[in-house]
């Protein structure tokens, strides 16, 4: 409820996933250059063990807000398939988009729904 009327990039990874790792940087970036528009990355880590969690976001300079999932009902409300995996979500709730994996097409798709959506009032 605490994001309610932003466009949400709901993104599920984890520590030991090296698309994970990749993709960090470049949802950073893609945060920065748009939460002034009402945009946010919320990072949602699979972890089973937490304390491997904080220093990755902190190695990894993520500003965006993190949690975890350490009794997997965020991953079986969304129905986890794999990792990495993010969602799209609007400023009403609805899912836009969602993406299975990393790479350079994921991310340039990723970048072109994000314009769209922050640019809906």
């Amino acid at each position: 409820s605490g994001f309610r009327g932003k466009v949400v990039l709901l993104d599920f990874w984890a520590t030991y996933c090296g698309p994970c790792e990749e993709s960090v940087p470049a949802l950073e970036r893609l945060y920065q250059e748009h939460k002034a528009a009402g945009f946010e990355v919320v990072g949602v880590s699979v972890d089973s063990f937490a304390d491997a969690v904080a220093p990755f976001v902190k190695d990894h300079r993520m500003s965006y807000t993190v949690l975890l999932d350490l009794d997997e009902s965020v991953r079986e409300l969304y129905k986890l398939r794999g990792l990495p995996q993010a969602f799209l979500i609007d400023r009403e709730g609805k899912v836009l988009k969602q993406w299975f994996g990393y790479d350079g097409k994921v991310h340039a798709e990723m970048v072109e729904a994000v314009k769209l959506a922050v640019a809906v009032r």
